[in-house]
C-alpha cells in the first residue's frame, strides 16, 4: 500500500521535482489491502506505491522509464 504509518500517523510519499515529499493523509474505509485516502493528495499527484522502509522526506527518487 502507498499509505504507511510513521509516528502513529498515516502518510504517503508524493514525487515532486525528483524528490520524495512526505505528505500526511486522512484515510477512510479499507477493503483488504486497499485504503481510501480522503484528504492530503490530489488527482494527478505521483504517489510512491510501495515505499521502502528507509525512504525519507527529501530523498531523491527516479521514475521508471516509459
Amino acid at each position: 500500500s502507498a499509505v504507511i504509518q510513521r509516528d502513529g500517523r498515516p502518510l504517503v510519499f508524493v514525487v515532486k521535482e525528483d524528490r520524495a515529499q512526505e505528505v500526511p493523509v486522512e484515510t477512510g474505509g479499507r477493503i483488504g489491502d486497499l485504503v481510501e485516502v480522503v484528504k492530503g493528495v490530489a488527482a494527478g499527484d505521483k504517489v510512491v506505491l510501495k515505499p521502502p522502509r528507509d525512504l525519507r522526506d527529501g530523498a531523491r527518487v527516479a521514475l521508471p522509464s516509459k
